[in-house]
């Protein structure tokens, strides 16, 4: 089964460049999983964890994710709307098994 999860324009604007608790990503993993104990770290792979347990990144779309939590980090608070400019809104795929 395949979980979609919508990283949206809201989760950008709140979220908190190098924060593995707080990035967009992470919050959107907060609100659809309904915790707080969520990480997005971005070492060589972007690895999302939710309660402890390894997410499972549709194969298509790691790259995306990663080249996503890297512009994110690299743009946030560099230059008002920069961050909007060039990272967007995007559906995330995790697969549960």
């Amino acid at each position: 089964m395949i979980r979609l999860i919508d990283i949206t324009s809201e989760h950008i604007e709140n979220g908190t460049g190098g924060s593995c608790i707080l990035c967009p990503i992470a919050l959107a993993l907060r609100q659809e999983y309904k915790t707080s104990d969520v990480q997005v770290k971005n070492d060589g792979d972007a690895n999302l964890y939710v309660d402890d347990k390894l997410l499972t990144i549709h194969h298509n779309q790691q790259s995306d994710v990663q080249d996503f939590i890297e512009l994110f980090d690299e743009t946030n608070g560099v230059e008002e709307n920069l961050c909007m400019e060039t990272v967007k809104p995007f559906t995330l795929r995790i697969i549960e098994r």
